[in-house]
């Protein structure tokens, strides 16, 4: 009797481009003296939304996709955990996002 070959299991397919951990924390110093640019050139080379470990660290996605945003912040926004940054923020931005 024969075993049956079971194919090879896939692997996950994350929803959005990840930019590789090492490269963003080799960039961590950068994106903290210039956020925005950083942020500009990983939007620039990974499209509107992409995932990156925030200091080469806490991995987080980071969109500019409008209708996301929407989604994520007012649509849905029980489903969504609110992170230790974003407690930090309350005292600036609110308790709106």
């Amino acid at each position: 009797m024969s075993t049956p070959i079971l194919p090879a299991p896939e692997a996950p397919v994350a929803p959005f481009p990840w930019i590789p951990r090492w490269r963003t924390l080799l960039t961590s110093l950068a994106m903290a003296r210039d956020p925005i640019g950083n942020l500009n050139r990983a939007h620039a080379a990974g499209g509107d939304t992409v995932g990156l470990h925030l200091g080469g660290i806490r991995p987080c996605y980071v969109t500019r996709d409008p209708a996301l945003v929407q989604h994520i912040l007012q649509k849905n926004h029980r489903r969504y955990l609110k992170s230790d940054l974003t407690h930090g923020l309350v005292r600036y931005i609110g308790r709106g996002c």
